[in-house]
């Protein structure tokens, strides 16, 4: 059996999936060894693009943490914006605001059940951790947790 390997992800939530399951986004900058999110500047355009995107009703922004070379978001799309869609205005609203230069394409996974939210929330809070960057998540300047009542399903605790 041949394998042919996938050039562009499609980002496209199945006709099957429930549009209430929130998405687990990750997007890296080109340049992985530079830091180029883990600074005031960035980190401004990052949570002023998120903050934009949602009095725009593009998504509902749960949780974001931003790393020296990639930031982590979990957000309900609705499916009227979509994946494609929502990673393309995050992108371009934070790429000269913020002096970022984006890796092409992006990682994204839908979240089934609160379970996985819970999974992917502690993964994501306990990256810098992690990567002996901070102590203790609440160490990290980085993150950004949004208010439960803007998110339909809530954040978990």
């Amino acid at each position: 059996m041949s394998f042919t390997p996938r050039k562009k992800l499609t980002h496209v939530r199945p006709a099957w999936a429930k549009e209430s399951d929130p998405v687990f986004l990750t997007l890296c900058c080109r340049d992985r060894i530079r830091d180029q999110l883990a600074n005031e500047i960035s980190w401004h355009a990052l949570v002023t693009a998120a903050e934009s995107m949602l009095s725009d009703h593009n998504w509902n922004p749960r949780l974001m943490v931003a790393m020296p070379d990639h930031v982590h978001l979990i957000a309900d799309i609705p499916r009227i914006t979509g994946i494609p869609k929502a990673i393309r205005l995050f992108k371009a609203k934070t790429t000269i605001a913020g002096q970022i230069d984006w890796q092409r394409d992006a990682f994204d996974h839908r979240i089934r059940n609160e379970t996985s939210v819970r999974e992917k929330w502690n993964y994501v809070l306990m990256n810098p951790v992690r990567a002996n960057l901070c102590a203790a998540p609440s160490d990290w300047p980085y993150t950004k947790i949004w208010p439960r009542n803007r998110s339909p399903q809530g954040e978990p605790r």
